[in-house]
Formats: structure tokens, sequence, C-alpha cells
């Protein structure tokens, strides 16, 4: 199976510090429940900033000072093609499509 981005990403850091990368890893796709695993346990976890803003804000979660590279990454929207959005899901998507063109 491949590794996903952001697994990717975690070892190039941990490489890039010359450490090797924790022989066991739990991944997690709902942030809610990763930082809830993090309250309770000396994890750590790679995860953009936004994701993480209250908790570092209030000071439940710190970042730590590791530069990591290269994490861009393609994110898409995929539709069955027979798909009817209704007219909320139409303006949510010309929104989306807006905004990728502002950002790129």
């Amino acid at each position: 199976m491949a590794a996903s981005p952001a697994r990717e990403a975690y070892e190039r850091a941990f490489r890039a510090a010359g450490v090797a990368p924790p022989a066991t890893t739990l991944e997690v796709n709902s942030a809610i429940m990763l930082q809830a695993l993090l309250q309770v346990s000396d994890r750590l976890a790679l995860l953009s900033r936004r994701q993480m803003y209250f908790g570092i804000a209030s000071g439940a979660f710190s970042v730590l000072p590791v530069p990591v590279m290269d994490t861009a990454r393609f994110i898409g929207l995929t539709m069955r093609a027979d798909a009817d959005p209704n007219s909320t899901m139409t303006s949510f998507i010309h929104e989306l499509g807006r905004l990728a063109a502002e950002l790129s």
C-alpha cells in the first residue's frame, strides 16, 4: 500500500533531521479524533496550523520547530457523471472554482 502524502512528509521531516521515523504509527483522518488522541498521549502529528489553530491559540498544543518541506499537494472534487447537484451545491462548487483560480 502506498504511503499518503502526509505520511511521506512526516517521514521526510524525520530523515532530514537525521532521525529514523517512528517504527509504529497511527494514521487518523479525523482532525477531531487526532486532537483527542494527542491530548491523552505523547504522540506527534503532522497537520496544518489551520487545522490546529484553536488548539495552538489556547495553549493546548504547540508547534515544534521542525521544517517540513514539499508538503503542497493537489486536492480535487469528484462527482458522479450523472450527478445533478442542487442550487446550493452548484453555488458551492462555483465558489470553490473561483477561490482555486484566485489562489493559483
